[in-house]
């Protein structure tokens, strides 16, 4: 799963803002065998709280950094508004 996190990382230019909702619609978008085969039957809730903490590990990678941005308003897989964590390529 990190490697695939890893690839849509890759693909958003630097210095742009973009949240955790957007890498989860990318992953059932264009990787939707990987999402559904890690997915953990606890529900998606925490599935894609266990999601989220992949993508913050990348605050530590040497190579494909982002950086914690704050908190957006955005709307989830479940067609539904909710908060999530905000990153920024530098």
């Amino acid at each position: 799963m990190k490697n695939t996190i890893r690839s849509i990382i890759k693909k958003i230019p630097r210095n742009v803002i973009f949240d955790s909702h957007t890498i989860i619609f990318r992953l059932r978008q264009d990787f939707s065998d990987v999402y559904l085969n890690n997915y953990n039957k606890k529900g998606t809730k925490l599935y894609h709280g266990e999601l989220g903490q992949i993508i913050a590990e990348f605050q530590k990678d040497p190579t494909d950094k982002i950086e914690l941005c704050g908190k957006s308003w955005s709307k989830n897989v479940l067609d539904k508004y909710s908060t999530c964590t905000c990153w920024k390529k530098p």
